[in-house]
């Protein structure tokens, strides 16, 4: 996603009248909504996270500064809590659930990215950086489901450009291969029912009909890309149950890592931004 800081200027000519009871208040409610999104934009426009993740994926021995990561990540955290201290005054429920999702994934790809460039075995840190990738692009396109749902708010306030909203991406685990390429209508229904009352269980709960892994859960996610009519519930759904996928494939990847440092908790703050995604777009 290309961004670049924009120049808002106010024209100047004519007299200048004295501000209305509603300026001050818009005014605030608007810089308000500035301050909370500015650490994720500058953190989207940069494209750190982005950089340092493509370098890992090559398995070759690629290095990339943990602390710079680290950082990163922390900078996104922050962001998060900003957005959670808005309310419907600055901008609309669905936008900002939107919008803290979204930069709660940057935290979690860059926190991917750091786990990476700790690790030194090829193939492990390649594995991280790739999922984190995906990652990355599931946080974009909630960020433009945040624009499309609060486009003036969310755009205009922030002082920004970007490049049109595009499509939730057609990826995934590869491990994940067994998902049809095809499935008749009912077939659609009985996948995106079964994998969102998976979701909302909890993982403790051994529940046979939810077999862990990412086949579910990106079958549903395929099941709703051939839905056709595109809403925005459906578009939520469907990055909810690719983003549990990612947990699934993720904590697969760390059982595997033996002692290398990794934050062993991440699978599961991943399922639960899945699991948020598709309560708060209202999937049933």
């Amino acid at each position: 996603m290309a961004l670049g800081i924009a120049t808002i200027t106010r024209g100047t000519d004519g007299p200048t009248s004295a501000p209305t009871d509603a300026q001050p208040v818009a005014n605030t409610r608007d810089l308000r909504l500035k301050n909370a999104l500015m650490p994720l934009l500058q953190y989207v426009r940069e494209g750190q996270p982005r950089d340092a993740l493509k370098q890992l994926s090559d398995p070759s021995g690629a290095t990339v500064d943990p602390a710079g990561m680290s950082a990163l990540r922390r900078d996104a955290l922050v962001a998060v809590a900003n957005i959670e201290h808005l309310d419907d005054t600055a901008t609309t429920k669905r936008a900002r659930h939107s919008v803290s999702a979204a930069t709660a994934l940057y935290a979690e790809a860059a926190g991917l990215a750091e786990d990476a460039s700790r690790d030194g075995d090829g193939a492990r840190r390649s594995a991280l950086a790739v999922l984190g990738g995906r990652v990355l692009q599931y946080a974009d396109a909630l960020f433009d489901q945040a624009r499309r749902t609060d486009a003036q708010r969310v755009t205009d306030v922030s002082a920004i450009r970007l490049d049109p909203p595009q499509p939730v991406p057609d990826i995934g685990p590869e491990s994940a291969g067994t998902v049809p390429d095809a499935l008749v209508p009912a077939q659609r229904r009985s996948a995106v029912g079964r994998a969102r009352k998976c979701l909302r269980r909890r993982p403790e709960s051994g529940a046979q009909d939810c077999p862990a892994g990412p086949v579910l859960a990106m079958t549903a996610a395929s099941a709703l890309r051939q839905e056709g009519a595109r809403s925005e519930q459906a578009t939520s759904d469907e990055l909810a149950f690719r983003i549990w996928a990612e947990a699934e494939q993720l904590r697969d990847v760390l059982a595997h890592r033996g002692t290398a440092p990794a934050d062993q908790d991440r699978p599961r703050r991943l399922r639960e931004l899945a699991r948020m995604i598709l309560e708060t777009s209202g999937g049933r």
